[in-house]
């Protein structure tokens, strides 16, 4: 096995994650427990079948006493989601070995109310299992993401498609493409027709690139919500190069989000853009001879326009020029076709 596949292994494991921002749990416990959790979804969920049924918010404990049934019982789970039990609560405390020990009065609907669910806990891990995705949130704060539980593909597996650290403006063109075009991987549109996003929309666009960049960065750990130097800054996403000249330096990539959430709201324009490089010039500042700074821009607005840039030389000297705008598409294919056949017609009777 090379050098960077066992890094990516070592760095990218949801466990790791976890025992980083906590205590009372034991590494080998919560092994156990990711490896039974992760063996349940892989084999034994008919997903076909139970549709949009998976939706479950566990919160972990440490090893306590023997619930009234176990999360890893065989059959239980399918059983369960089958009979509908999870329909209007769906929150169960369970222990590392798969017993529930209390089942919580309320339900989890999307990964905005289990991050703030999340907030309530001290430190408790909170993992919120919807169909095949898996998040996994510790006080607020998402830790890690599986986009897929069933899928092959996993940190530490080099394929084709990985690049190197550098190329990260290719990488994210590719999660574009692959995940966020036309809400391939996830959903982010509250109401298409209103073009009105899901609130906060960072939140919803953070992890899936996260995610993406850490199956696909050939040579580097992949972190998000880093606390810079003990300043209260956290970065979005960082990339730390393992190798060649590199090795140890940083990639910094700041997301922001354009457009409107609600329909009172005033729309977010150039001004938060702007406001994603000056948090960039800090983050660079304080991270330490940092590679490169990038800002992403998410752009949910009515019209796709360009942004009007503040001035260069108030960006700091290490930020990618070119900042990277995605105009999000909310009309159908059929949609967008139809209106492009009658503009073509227009156009051929003018002539």
């Amino acid at each position: 096995m090379d050098r960077n596949t066992v890094l990516k292994s070592t760095t990218g494991n949801p466990v790791f994650r976890i025992i980083e921002r906590t205590e009372k749990y034991d590494i080998v416990e919560l092994m156990k427990f990711y490896n039974m959790l992760e063996s349940l979804l892989k084999g034994r969920i008919p997903y076909g079948d139970l549709k949009e049924a998976l939706k479950i918010c566990l919160v972990l404990l440490p090893n306590g006493h023997s619930g009234e049934w176990n999360f890893f019982g065989e059959g239980t789970l399918l059983n369960k989601l089958e009979s509908k039990d999870f329909k209007e609560n769906n929150i169960f405390f369970v222990t590392c070995k798969g017993e529930v020990l209390k089942v919580e009065n309320r339900k989890i609907d999307n990964i905005v109310d289990a991050s703030s669910f999340s907030k309530e806990l001290a430190r408790k891990p909170t993992i919120f299992i919807e169909d095949r995705r898996i998040y996994f949130f510790i006080n607020g704060e998402c830790i890690y993401y599986i986009s897929d539980i069933i899928s092959d593909k996993r940190v530490g597996i080099i394929t084709s498609q990985c690049l190197p650290s550098r190329e990260y403006r290719k990488l994210i063109e590719n999660h574009y493409t692959a995940k966020v075009d036309g809400e391939r991987g996830f959903k982010y549109w509250k109401n298409k027709k209103e073009r009105l996003l899901i609130s906060p929309p960072e939140i919803v666009f953070h992890k899936p690139l996260w995610s993406y960049l850490n199956d696909f960065v050939l040579d580097g750990k992949v972190d998000s919500g880093v606390d810079l130097g003990g300043t209260g800054d956290r970065t979005d996403i960082r990339i730390i190069s393992f190798s060649g000249e590199e090795i140890g330096k940083s990639y910094v990539i700041e997301i922001k989000c354009l457009g409107k959430c609600k329909k009172k709201h005033k729309e977010k324009g150039d001004d938060w853009a702007n406001q994603g490089i000056l948090q960039l010039r800090d983050y660079l500042n304080e991270v330490g001879d940092p590679m490169v700074g990038l800002l992403v821009v998410y752009d949910g607005r009515k019209n796709n326009s360009e942004i009007n840039w503040i001035n260069k030389n108030d960006w700091h000297e290490k930020t990618d020029p070119n900042p990277m705008r995605f105009y999000l598409i909310s009309e159908s294919a059929s949609v967008r076709s139809k209106k492009e056949l009658r503009k073509l017609k227009v156009e051929v009777n003018e002539k």
